[in-house]
């Protein structure tokens, strides 16, 4: 702006200096009128371009590459879709929100491990149960093997053997039937220790093992064990046991007397009756021991053909009726 006045400051300076030739005095005054119009139309157009200026400058920069550029941000628009407007949070929510965030991850994350947990002790419980049926099973099979060659060994009279295969079986089932055969092949063996008769409960087997030491001559083994039960004999065997230790051992009034209780208790057992007859028989008792005899041949079965031929040979000696 500061050129513009200079420049017409200058011109009008060169106006008043120079005459003009009266003859040129109108041209002049034309020319003149005509640069005035054209300075002022250049100035509107300067100022007119300076106020545009001004006004662009609010708006843009001009970078260095020449380009005008928005550096407002107000008037960019994203392409992307608006947010939805959010609400105003104060501290406190914000912590709320940021606890409640943390519980449920840590819920999530402890029945996450919980699951797993559970998972792992299931597996281990199946692998325990599959262990123990794989063992069961091996137990089993190891037990009717022992048992087998035990009675093999028995059979062909090899009672080491047989008794060792015994006692590897009852270790694995304790069975009485098993510590039953142990006993006896102990006693067969010629052990002087056999404890273990006091675990033997059923009267049968208490049986077979007495008469077995009875006919070994080694009675004494099972003489205190079979005393200490008769109390509990309500069938009357033990006292048939201890009739026979007694007759054997020469005590034949011990011995009638528990023949005599054996019979009382069990009137149905033909070994029994005769057993006491026999007694009777030996101690001259011949007329009670007659009776016994006779009573003896109407209980014996029709199979038991040797103990009937014996008992008929004892009533024909006394002189009483037979068949």
């Amino acid at each position: 702006m500061s050129l513009i006045i200079d420049s017409l400051k200058k011109l009008r300076k060169d106006s008043t200096s120079k005459s003009i030739p009266p003859n040129l005095k109108s041209k002049s005054k034309n020319l003149s009128v005509k640069k005035v119009g054209i300075l002022g139309s250049i100035i509107i157009l300067l100022s007119f371009s300076f106020v545009v200026l001004k006004i662009l400058e609010n708006k843009f920069i001009i970078s260095k590459n020449s380009l005008y550029l928005p550096v407002r941000e107000k008037n960019i628009k994203k392409a992307s879709t608006p947010e939805k407007p959010h609400k105003k949070l104060n501290g406190n929510k914000i912590v709320e929100l940021k606890s409640k965030k943390e519980n449920k991850s840590q819920e999530s994350s402890e029945k996450y491990q919980e699951g797993k947990r559970q998972l792992s002790q299931q597996q281990t419980e199946k692998k325990k149960l599959k262990h123990k049926r794989d063992n069961t099973e091996d137990i089993k099979r190891k037990y009717v093997l022992y048992i087998t060659l035990a009675n093999k060994y028995l059979k062909k009279g090899n009672y080491t053997e047989s008794l060792k295969f015994y006692q590897k079986a009852y270790s694995i089932k304790p069975e009485e039937r098993v510590l039953t055969n142990i006993i006896i092949l102990k006693i067969g063996a010629g052990e002087g220790d056999i404890k273990e008769i006091e675990k033997i409960k059923d009267t049968e087997n208490i049986y077979k093992i007495a008469l077995f030491a009875i006919n070994r001559n080694r009675s004494y083994l099972v003489e205190k064990f079979i005393k200490k039960r008769l109390s509990t004999d309500s069938s009357g065997i033990l006292h048939y046991l201890l009739g026979i230790i007694y007759e054997k051992n020469g005590q034949l009034i011990d011995a009638e007397e528990e023949y005599k209780k054996a019979f009382e208790l069990n009137q149905t057992d033909p070994y029994v009756s005769y057993a006491y007859g026999r007694i009777l028989e030996i101690n001259k008792k011949y007329r009670l021991s007659r009776k016994i005899y006779e009573y003896t041949l109407k209980i014996i079965k029709s199979k038991d053909t040797k103990l009937r031929k014996t008992v008929s040979e004892r009533l024909k000696i006394l002189g009483g009726s037979y068949e």
